[in-house]
Parts: structure tokens; sequence; C-alpha cells
């Protein structure tokens, strides 16, 4: 069932990067974009808890977060 939500997930957001980049060129409507991008959202959220169970940081820090700068520490 996980590997089967995974891999949904990633072919989700590979139709995903296609449509914005077809809307980018004004070949598909908002709307399709939209539906792309619920799609996705859904399938995400179908595999979240594992996520968030086995990556919690990550989650918590690129996928569920707000998108703010980050500066990395120097060495």
């Amino acid at each position: 069932m996980i590997s089967k939500g995974l891999l949904n997930f990633k072919n989700n957001i590979d139709v995903l990067k296609s449509d914005v980049y077809l809307f980018s060129e004004d070949k598909i409507s908002l709307e399709k974009l939209k539906k792309t991008l619920k799609l996705t959202y859904n399938s995400y959220k179908e595999i979240e808890f594992y996520i968030a169970y086995h990556y919690p940081e990550y989650a918590k820090t690129n996928l569920n977060a707000a998108p703010l700068f980050r500066l990395e520490a120097a060495y």
C-alpha cells in the first residue's frame, strides 16, 4: 500500500511539473493546472503519515512549512 502510494505521488509530481511547463507556455488552462495540483496534493495526503513518521524533520521543514528563506551555516 505504501509503495503504491509513493509511486502514485511521484507520478503525480511528474505530471504536475509537465503541466506547470505547459501552463507557462499557454498550452493548458488554469483549471487543468488546478486539477493536477489537487490530484498531487491528494496523493501526498495519502502518504503524509508515512513521511511524517519516518522523516519528521524533513516533513516539518520542507513539506509542511512556510516557504521561508533559510541560511546555511558556514563552516
